[in-house]
């Protein structure tokens, strides 16, 4: 999975490119959050290939929080959401006060055409969990750390797999994002293949 991993990174690499896209405040998040979301797959990737599993299991959560938002704020958010995100950082309900939290953002996505009813929200309710003690250096990862006798590092094959294939997933969609964003008919083709890799990537969960 490691080396699957490593070339799909080199391949969105080469072959999607930085793309123009309109001005606005909608358009500069999200290009924003799915940017993000493609750099810290790319570090992942490089962190485990180094052996540095601890860092790298702790970025998971950005590379799909940073999608989740990016896609949000492509397909729902107003205007004036986005120009209040880049003030404060947090999503709130257009003119309300009411913070969105992930779940609510992933409901708002799948009542859009885009995207198929619980695929999101399957992830969500069977990674989240994990992903946030990892970012916060909650018992999941401090377990890993511990051996019988002494501290060293431990994870499983299958646990690195996992953390490989979930956030290449989520890496291409943010290329997809990306791509949706510029609005060049000439992508069409490229599309097709980011989508291609999500459903290799996918059958790899």
């Amino acid at each position: 999975m490691l080396e699957k991993a490593i070339q799909l990174t080199e391949w969105m690499g080469d072959n999607v490119p930085e793309r123009n896209i309109p001005d606005s405040f909608k358009t500069r998040v999200a290009g924003t959050c799915f940017t993000i979301a493609r750099n810290h797959q790319a570090a992942i990737v490089h962190l485990i290939d180094t052996n540095h599993y601890s860092p790298a299991f702790s970025l998971a959560r950005t590379v799909y929080e940073g999608y989740i938002r990016g896609a949000w704020m492509l397909h729902c958010a107003t205007e004036g959401q986005a120009d209040k995100y880049l003030d404060s950082d947090e999503i709130r309900v257009d003119g309300g006060t009411k913070k969105l939290k992930i779940d609510d953002l992933i409901n708002e996505l799948e009542a859009t055409p885009a995207f198929d009813k619980d695929a999101l929200m399957h992830i969500q309710k069977t990674a989240w969990n994990a992903l946030n003690d990892y970012a916060h250096v909650g018992g999941r990862l401090v377990n890993h750390w511990n051996a019988d006798k002494s501290i060293e590092v431990n994870f499983s094959s299958a646990e690195i797999d996992e953390v490989l294939s979930l956030t290449a997933i989520f890496a291409v969609l943010a290329c997809t994002g990306m791509v949706e964003l510029a609005q060049v008919p000439s992508d069409d083709e490229l599309m097709e293949k980011l989508l291609e890799q999500v459903k290799v990537f996918g059958s790899q969960q």
